[in-house]
């Protein structure tokens, strides 16, 4: 039985991912769009109330329970059956190197690396490229779009939803039929919940508001992946970094004696 205040967001969420891609929007390219911030606030107010109460903690007991080289094992089990999806993406970005460095990693893991458990393919130097749907689509031009905190998803776009849900959930099923079942579903989900649980408790620490930080660390990431690596520097840092220069100096100015 789903909780009605899941059902709500979950529809919610949708309505918004709906409307975000109809309509244009003017602005920086890959900048944040945050137009529908009190629903998104909303989503990820539900979202973070069942983490506490139910992820986190399950996650935990998973890194306890089982010892790191049976948690490294799944997660590169699942990582190997999306890194077709990456290398297919990477393909029509005409993104050629990184395809076939992708795809030479499938084959690597998935016959030396039995079945992709172990990533014998990082050992020889092959790293891995993230490439989904939605970086396909920047790269094709759809540069702007509208900021979704979607149910399970988490922080995305209207633009990434699709490939997010066909990276996350499609990708394996399409891979391994109906042994991708429920319980292997969940075995998944934990994975990656575990995974994330480094970076989530650094936001918690540091972060004033969860949400802000959430949403800029994406934007942020989104342009990193979106870009490979290759993000433009503002004038604006530069001076930044000149202020906090100034700023260190200051203290090791020698003070001055009142008697002169």
């Amino acid at each position: 039985m789903i909780p009605d205040a899941f059902k709500k967001t979950f529809v919610l969420s949708a309505l918004v991912a709906c409307l975000s891609s109809c309509s244009a929007l003017q602005g920086p390219e890959l900048g944040v769009y945050d137009q529908h911030e009190s629903i998104n606030r909303g989503s990820f107010r539900i979202m973070e109330g069942f983490d506490t109460v139910v992820g986190k903690p399950v996650a935990r007991a998973y890194q306890a329970v089982l010892p790191d080289w049976a948690e490294r094992g799944i997660s590169h089990f699942f990582l190997n059956l999306r890194t077709v999806d990456s290398a297919l993406n990477a393909y029509l970005q005409g993104n050629f190197r990184a395809g076939s460095k992708n795809l030479g990693r499938v084959l690597i893991n998935s016959s030396l690396g039995v079945a992709g458990l172990f990533d014998v393919a990082s050992e020889m130097g092959i790293e891995y490229q993230q490439e989904d749907f939605g970086q396909t689509l920047a790269h094709w031009g759809y540069t702007r779009s509208r900021y979704v905190y979607f149910p399970v998803i988490g922080p995305t776009t209207a633009r990434d939803l699709p490939g997010d849900l066909f990276h996350l959930i499609m990708s394996p099923r399409l891979l391994l039929g109906n042994a991708y079942d429920v319980w292997v579903g969940s075995v998944d989900t934990l994975s990656r919940r575990s995974d994330a649980l480094l970076l989530t408790d650094a936001r918690d620490d540091a972060a004033l508001d969860k949400y802000i930080f959430t949403r800029e660390a994406f934007n942020q990431k989104r342009r990193f992946d979106i870009l490979n690596g290759e993000v433009p520097v503002d004038d604006s840092m530069f001076d930044a970094l000149d202020d906090w220069d100034d700023l260190e100096q200051a203290p090791n100015v020698p003070a001055r004696d009142p008697s002169e």
